[in-house]
């Protein structure tokens, strides 16, 4: 089988697995919003954002860059597996330690013990990395969508289980810990028919990753903080429970980004990474990946945006009812970010990990900008900054990614979503009209919002867009 069809069938295999997380993390976060409090999903947030900080650490970009290399040795593999392996031990004893200040800092009762708690799964990050990594590069995406379906599974049921028996925030804390064990297991048991690393290490096998691996570390660190910085500042600045409305919000609205996105970025970059130096390839593959995000986020996130008065009060009791304005202007900054996302895999895939970098120490200082600038206005000043500055986070995309690595135009870009936003905003905006019409609220009105908004769209990509619907069906099918 040659890298065009492993490619197709790893869309195929990653399409199944991010539906089934996407759908399952919504029937998670449903149940446990009626189990749980705001502010215990205010204290998760917090840890959820320590253990991604300390993973992006102890990848130290490596992962990417032994997709990116063609050959790599065994030694090589070796030395760059131990010294992840040390950067989680390095990154566990620091949270550790950290975890009272950490606590003093977001004035949140024992988040310090919940941070203590979830050490464990610091430690077992950096011994699946490598593995990861060399799976993708091998594109068995299959069995990488089979484990993430599994461990969620299992992560899924602990939390239920857990927050059945009043455990409160620790039920979150022990289902991310369970769905990280089984994950990691899972990995380093494939993986181990692949690569076995030696008791083996040596800097100068290291040092043609560092150049490469030093600049996604921390392009990805600082891109990891400037995403998380909103949550940060606003559970700093207005507490657990406005962070725990908040953060439930976000957290429904980055699925599409976090696990939607994967179908096509896990993909093409190892596919644009093999055509990186025929040009008018490369191009083409970026620009369809843009399109196939596109495709997949405009309805979803439009929808949202329109209709947040309609999906709020059917999901959730009176307690999440301040979500609806987050859930709103969320949805709009997120959809930008998805719609950019792409064009950071094609700067990897030229190897410019640089370039991802500057923009994310762009994006860092401008979300702290905006939050800090928006706060004066509260939540909703917040909302508001924030998406002014996803409008003009386009601009330093274009002048430092799709003009010069991927050679391409403005038109070039929106014609990759002008059909797909123009029938998402017409099919959604006729559903809430009608919805009003008639004054319907509940569930009843958001079938009807969802029947009208996506016959409108999909009549619109089989009218205008019928070679994506091809593409969707081979891939579905091959």
């Amino acid at each position: 089988m040659n890298w065009k069809d492993k490619a197709i069938k790893g869309v195929r295999w990653t399409t199944v697995s991010a539906g089934t997380l996407a759908a399952g993390g919504l029937i998670q976060t449903w149940l446990l919003t009626h189990l749980l409090k705001p502010s215990d999903f205010g204290a998760m947030e917090v840890v959820s954002i320590a253990l991604g900080l300390s993973i992006q650490l102890v990848d130290m970009g490596f992962s990417n860059a032994i997709i990116r290399e063609q050959d790599t040795t065994q030694e090589q593999l070796s030395s760059l597996y131990w010294l992840n392996v040390a950067m989680s031990w390095l990154m566990g004893a620091l949270v550790w330690f950290l975890a009272p200040a950490i606590a003093r800092f977001f004035h949140i009762n024992d988040l310090d013990n919940m941070l203590r708690w979830i050490v464990p799964a610091f430690l077992l990050s950096g011994l699946a990395m490598q593995y990861q990594a060399i799976l993708q590069k091998s594109l068995l995406f299959k069995r990488l969508a089979i484990i993430e379906v599994i461990s969620f599974v299992i992560g899924f049921a602990t939390a239920i289980v857990m927050a059945f028996r009043d455990f409160g925030a620790y039920a979150l804390v022990g289902g991310a810990l369970a769905k990280t064990v089984v994950s990691t297991l899972s990995i380093i048991w494939i993986g181990r028919s692949l690569h076995r690393p030696k008791l083996y290490f040596s800097k100068a096998a290291v040092a043609p990753f560092m150049n490469f691996g030093m600049y996604q570390m921390m392009e990805k660190l600082i891109g990891y903080i400037a995403i998380n910085l909103d949550s940060i500042l606003i559970g700093r600045w207005m507490g657990a429970e406005t962070l725990g409305v908040y953060g439930v919000m976000r957290r429904l609205l980055i699925q599409p980004w976090y696990v939607i996105n994967p179908i096509v970025t896990k993909v093409t970059y190892p596919v644009m990474a093999k055509v990186q130096k025929e040009q008018a390839r490369f191009k083409n593959i970026a620009l369809r990946s843009v399109h196939l995000v596109a495709a997949i986020n405009i309805p979803i996130y439009l929808a949202c945006a329109i209709g947040a008065a309609l999906i709020i009060p059917v999901f959730f009791d009176a307690r999440w009812a301040t979500g609806a304005l987050p859930f709103q202007w969320l949805a709009l900054c997120f959809l930008l970010r998805a719609l950019v996302n792409p064009l950071g895999s094609a700067a990897l895939a030229k190897g410019k990990a640089n370039v991802s970098f500057y923009l994310n120490i762009i994006a860092f200082v401008g979300i702290g900008l905006a939050v800090a600038i928006g706060s004066q206005q509260g939540l909703q000043g917040i909302l508001i900054a924030m998406l002014v500055f996803n409008l003009l986070l386009l601009l330093p995309f274009y002048y430092l990614i799709l003009k010069p690595l991927v050679e391409a135009s403005w038109l070039d870009f929106f014609k990759q979503f002008h059909i797909e936003s123009f029938f998402a905003i017409l099919g959604f905006g006729t559903a809430l009209a009608v919805c009003s019409a008639f004054q319907l609220s509940g569930i009843l009105a958001l079938v009807l919002y969802g029947l009208i908004g996506g016959m409108v769209y999909l009549y619109g990509l089989f009218r205008f867009r019928p070679h994506l619907m091809q593409e969707i069906r081979q891939m579905m099918t091959r």
